[in-house]
């Protein structure tokens, strides 16, 4: 679920609704920190969940207005196996490539294409 301001900026009312979601998959579990940007660069935003030591993507298959998330149990690949973060990362194209890479602590994972490959801090 997540929370939608139905008010206004400056009197914010929350109301609480269902994931917008396809497909039977669970979500990425315990300790998930949530994060938005445009993945998959089509114009609306995608969802990138880090948990534990896994990041998890679902794309925004609906629009920027209407969102509906794909849900893949599966964490991003990298070439070591798994894209593996801390909890706290950002997303951001850090080579201008037009690919949105990973940021976490002292590493930069970029996002190649197909997989995440790690220059280290």
């Amino acid at each position: 679920r997540y929370y939608e301001n139905v008010g206004t900026r400056t009197k914010p009312v929350l109301m609480e609704r269902p994931f917008p979601r396809e497909g039977g998959g669970a979500f990425a579990g315990n300790h998930a920190h949530p994060r938005a940007a445009d993945w998959d660069n089509d114009g609306d935003l995608d969802l990138i969940v880090s948990a534990r030591a896994n990041i998890y993507l679902y794309q925004n298959i609906g629009s920027k207005t209407s969102p509906k998330f794909s849900i893949d149990d599966n964490p991003l690949p990298s070439q070591w196996g798994v894209a593996s973060v801390g909890f706290w990362n950002t997303f951001l194209d850090w080579n201008n490539d037009g690919l949105v890479d990973v940021f976490d602590n002292y590493k930069i994972s970029l996002n190649t294409g197909s997989s995440i490959s790690t220059i280290p801090g």
